[in-house]
């Protein structure tokens, strides 16, 4: 520093600097302000190179991050059409609404389901079944996939040539990014609805806003 700031009252100068999309809320464009700091002559305003500093504005961008899924944020998720039903919202994982007469549907929390990066980017996504029936007997279980707290798609195991037996499916597993495996039993061509004694395994793409098939085996026909 030159000797004419040695004899002189030093300040500090605090210049703005504004950080968006730190802290951020749904909806909210957030900034959050950190300070930068020059010694400045007191008398003069001037910094050791004799110049007034301007203050400056920068504004960062922070990449939005996906939500981590637990079977916990499913209760009150966002549901497609199923079973006959309108596509809704859950409270307290149950779809209300539905007419007296007409069925129910609901979360399944008694049956397995699967954790796993399912979209590639790093972040767990969630695999669940839902227990619906439209006034009558009970359907086979629905699976929806989610990714950051928004359903990707139902999964029809009808679309693998398999006719599944009623109530849940047995296995479901996220094999890789945008894949997934379902077991379970099946109603052959020689079994009445009520009594399967066919099985399963199915597995899944997912591209396009759609689950396509990859593979099957097992005695479902």
């Amino acid at each position: 520093m030159s000797q004419r700031f040695s004899a002189a009252v030093l300040a500090v100068v605090a210049v703005p600097v504004l950080l968006a999309g730190c802290g951020r809320e749904e909806g909210v464009s957030a900034r959050n302000t950190v300070t930068v700091t020059e010694v400045v002559d007191a008398e003069t305003g001037q910094d050791d190179a004799g110049t007034t500093p301007e203050p400056e504005t920068v504004t960062v961008t922070e990449e939005p991050q996906a939500h981590p899924m637990t079977l916990e944020d499913i209760y009150n998720a966002k549901v497609p059409a199923m079973c006959m039903h309108e596509a809704g919202t859950l409270v307290n994982g149950e779809l209300l609404g539905i007419p007296e007469g007409h069925g129910m549907q609901q979360l399944d929390t008694t049956v397995p389901y699967a954790i796993g990066d399912f979209t590639g980017d790093g972040v767990d996504d969630i695999v669940v079944q839902f227990v619906c029936n439209a006034g009558g007997v009970s359907w086979p279980n629905q699976i929806v996939a989610y990714s950051d707290n928004e359903p990707l798609g139902l999964l029809d195991v009808h679309s693998a040539g398999i006719n599944p037996a009623r109530g849940p499916q047995t296995g479901l597993e996220i094999t890789g990014a945008g894949t997934i495996r379902v077991t379970g039993g099946a109603i052959t061509s020689q079994d009445p609805a009520c009594c399967p004694t066919g099985d399963y395994m199915a597995e899944f793409a997912y591209g396009n806003g759609q689950f396509t098939v990859l593979a099957t085996s097992g005695n479902y026909s």
